[in-house]
């Protein structure tokens, strides 16, 4: 019973061998007491079923060590419930595999937290598809997440319209060469004026011209300067009017 298992003691826990430890039932698990799971080794873990480990509360997962969730394997990891997820600390899922992430669904990376999401490294988010990533994206683009990791989420023009000023500001030119021309055509007043000015000559000329007039006439004297004379060149007469008169005389 549930209470007999609650009952045994981490060492006890530790003595029983795989095929003990799969008599448990879901319920069963759950009931392991925090000591004892911690106690768990890597490879009795990896012998847990996929139904043994959905019994894992989130509280029990947030206390495994690194090397325990490194021990999941693929399928443990996929059957996971969006209500576990949210157990996982910043550091077990810096540590978890990419073949393990890359096989998660995408309502699974939607029960990431902000704080979550900014956990997963470049290398882990290279390992997933479009949709995946789309799917953090709608999460992560309000957290203190890196320019490197913005550079490599397929982001919605409503995403990117949410992006700081702070990131929008130090995104470097490989990263803006990423941007795509309706991305750029999302982009605030404020996130325009926010690129520094070493940034405006790196937008190139096709995002550029996808900017509106309107858009063109948030740039500041600085910003307006910086402009090269093949971007002013893809500028068509009214977004050249756009740039006031003021910083035409600044423009080389």
């Amino acid at each position: 019973s549930t209470d007999q298992v609650q009952a045994l003691t981490p060492i006890q826990i530790v003595s029983l061998n795989s095929a003990q430890l799969n008599f448990f039932d879901s319920s069963q698990v759950s009931s392991i007491n925090t000591e004892a799971i911690q106690r768990v080794s890597d490879f009795q873990l990896s012998s847990f079923s996929t139904s043994q480990i959905r019994g894992f509360s989130p509280s029990k997962i947030s206390v495994l060590s690194t090397s325990q969730v490194i021990a999941f394997t693929t399928q443990q990891v996929t059957a996971l419930f969006t209500s576990q997820i949210s157990g996982f600390l910043t550091e077990q899922l810096a540590s978890l595999e990419a073949a393990d992430l890359k096989n998660l669904g995408v309502n699974q990376f939607q029960a990431f937290s902000l704080t979550q999401s900014s956990a997963l490294s470049s290398a882990q988010l290279l390992s997933l598809t479009t949709t995946q990533l789309s799917s953090l994206a709608s999460l992560k683009v309000d957290s203190p997440i890196s320019t490197e990791q913005i550079s490599l989420l397929q982001m919605s023009n409503s995403q990117v319209a949410r992006l700081s000023e702070a990131q929008v500001g130090s995104l470097t030119k490989n990263q803006l060469l990423v941007i795509s021309t309706s991305q750029i055509s999302a982009l605030t007043s404020n996130q325009l004026q926010s690129f520094r000015v070493e940034q405006i000559n790196g937008i190139i000329t096709s995002d550029l011209s996808a900017l509106s007039p309107t858009q063109l006439s948030y740039f500041s004297v600085q910003q307006s300067s910086a402009l090269e004379g093949t971007q002013l060149a893809a500028l068509s007469t009214n977004q050249l009017s756009s740039l006031s008169s003021l910083k035409i005389g600044f423009l080389p």
